[in-house]
């Protein structure tokens, strides 16, 4: 995925931030959880904007991406405003997620990269 190495440096231009977080009140407006601080992991998390924004709605958070280029500059986001989240630089076909999440989300662009039928049974 050497695309993302470039990319990364446009990818909050396309898919803003603000993006995200609409995205995120449009599908957690009424959202009760039952545990104080759920945990979401966000395959192909990109540059972070998803998990900072579940962050500040009150989740522990963690992130998975291929590319190196999106995790760093997610990283550089997330150490910005203080907010600690686990990054995996990771394959989602073969990734063996540690502990339990309340929640796995995979937005926009990212399921499409897995073009056999196999690896897409594997991963979920």
């Amino acid at each position: 995925m050497t695309i993302y190495k470039d990319f990364a440096q446009v990818y909050d231009l396309i898919y803003s931030p603000a993006k995200y977080l609409g995205l995120i009140d449009e599908l957690f407006s009424d959202y009760k959880s039952t545990v104080s601080k759920p945990r979401v992991l966000d395959i192909g998390c990109g540059t972070g904007s998803f998990l900072i924004g579940m962050h500040e709605r009150g989740w522990d958070i963690a992130g998975l991406d291929i590319s190196s280029g999106m995790l760093n500059l997610a990283e550089k986001k997330l150490k910005a405003r203080n907010i600690l989240c686990t990054l995996y630089h990771k394959d989602m076909r073969d990734f063996d997620a540690e502990g339990k999440f309340h929640l796995v989300a995979s937005n926009f662009d990212t399921l499409n990269y897995i073009l056999d039928i196999k690896d897409l049974e594997e991963l979920f």
